[in-house]
């Protein structure tokens, strides 16, 4: 595996200069204010991302829907099934993932299921939720290992896909294994995570300036002022510090010291 070598070093920037096995690369040191700067980017990044992968699925969804309509083709099952003599119950559709994270959700905390009116909503904030949280884990990923952004964000998008839709989901009973659905329906899903990664990658580009200024803004404001700064700010103050009476000329400060000392003793 790749190491770092000796002579590593971090500049002023904190962006680690060194080698590794295989080859010259920089990395940014471990800093609070970058894994906070990405990790906002990230969410803001992923709310924007999610609703674009969204616009996404529901086109993608109804182009494929208008398609099929044009060229219908008998199911798979009716092929395959032997002819029944008794009418079989139609199969109820699968319902949507994050739908079934919702009422997993609600029965855990309310022990209840999600009333059929509420559904909706529910599985919308699971989607969000979701898509949001995963932008802040690249906007992180992205600061400490600068490789989590290869190809604007489409490798980070393609192991999501991999990962969630492929097999966590699968695994957790939300949805049928990868072999039960055609083809189309993958490369869909692909298509939309895809999407939603450059998103990513776009936007959380344009927040990092953005976030640059706010926080130079916010150490200007408090950083302290020169005495002068100070003395201007505050006239009142500067004022009271003036000499009531202006010093004999030519005398040293040590006689001007002694001259406002005989002013504020009382007189004999």
């Amino acid at each position: 595996m790749p190491g770092r070598t000796q002579d590593a070093l971090y500049d002023s920037n904190l962006t680690y200069h060194g080698q590794f096995d295989s080859g010259e690369v920089e990395f940014p040191a471990p800093d609070d204010q970058r894994i906070w700067k990405g990790l906002i980017s990230g969410l803001a990044a992923g709310l924007i991302g999610t609703w674009v992968m969204t616009q996404y699925q529901v086109n993608s969804q109804a182009a494929i829907e208008k398609l099929r309509s044009k060229h219908p083709s008998p199911p798979v099952e009716d092929l395959q099934a032997p002819p029944a003599e008794e009418p079989q119950e139609p199969q109820k559709a699968p319902e949507n993932p994050t739908v079934a994270v919702a009422d997993r959700i609600a029965r855990r905390i309310a022990a209840r299921a999600l009333p059929p009116d509420k559904k909706e909503m529910a599985g919308n904030l699971v989607h969000y939720g979701f898509g949001t949280l995963m932008g802040g884990l690249y906007g992180v990923l992205r600061e400490l290992w600068p490789p989590a952004g290869a190809a604007h964000g489409v490798a980070y998008g393609a192991v999501v896909w991999a990962s969630v839709d492929e097999t966590l989901l699968p695994a957790a009973g939300l949805a049928k294994w990868a072999p039960e659905y055609p083809a189309y329906v993958h490369a869909n899903a692909l298509g939309a995570h895809l999407v939603y990664a450059v998103t990513l990658e776009s936007t959380r580009r344009l927040f990092e300036p953005l976030l640059d200024r706010a926080v130079e803004a916010v150490q200007e404001r408090h950083q302290p002022r020169p005495a002068e700064g100070i003395l201007n700010a505050f006239p009142a103050v500067e004022r009271r510090h003036t000499p009531r009476v202006p010093p004999s000329a030519g005398a040293s400060p040590l006689q001007f010291r002694q001259e406002r000392r005989k002013e504020r003793e009382p007189a004999a």
